[in-house]
């Protein structure tokens, strides 16, 4: 550098100026291309790290053993209180006597039941009970409403519907798969 300053005849005083200036540029091009851009990304990771932290102390609270352990001996506490376990046969004339019960509170009379086979999947069993019977519409909506509402969580899987006449205001031939699902 100093053969080429020799070149434009500078006095020592003004390369001595020169190179301090043209040092000064490179330390200014340095911050701002290379300094700042890196600062700017080191931010950046910064607020995602603690972003991450935010984050991953919620899922410890929710992954916690103790919280794990409280939750699991309530769920025990409540189910236990909820529901004594029965056989499959009780909950079948369980299930039975509260669609008959129902029935005769909404006026339908059944001209037929049948209990369908238990389906058991993984944690639960679904019980169903299969019904026949020739009512009014009314009384069959009616039926349809306080099976759906039953606190026993009484789903209708399959309903058929025809008139049992062709005369206008003839009552109506129903059937009904009633299922409830029972956790284990």
């Amino acid at each position: 550098m100093s053969s080429g300053l020799a070149k434009l005849k500078l006095s020592a005083r003004e390369r001595h100026g020169l190179v301090v200036a043209a040092l000064c540029v490179l330390v200014f091009l340095t911050d701002r291309f290379i300094f700042r851009r890196l600062t700017l990304r080191l931010d950046a990771i910064g607020r995602q790290i603690e972003v991450s932290k935010r984050e991953l102390a919620g899922n410890l609270k929710i992954l916690d053993p103790a919280r794990k352990r409280l939750v699991r001996q309530e769920y025990r506490r409540v189910a236990n209180r909820i529901r004594k376990r029965r056989t499959t046969d009780e909950e079948d004339a369980a299930l039975l006597a509260e669609v008959e019960t129902l029935a005769e509170k909404a006026g339908v009379k059944l001209v037929g039941t049948r209990r369908e086979e238990v389906r058991q999947a993984g944690f639960y069993e679904e019980y169903a009970v299969a019904i026949e019977f020739v009512e009014p519409l009314e009384k069959a909506v009616e039926f349809l409403y306080a099976l759906e509402s039953s606190p026993r969580l009484l789903h209708v899987q399959r309903i058929s519907l025809s008139p049992s006449s062709k005369e206008p205001g003839a009552p109506l031939k129903g059937a009904m798969l009633i299922t409830q699902v029972l956790t284990l």
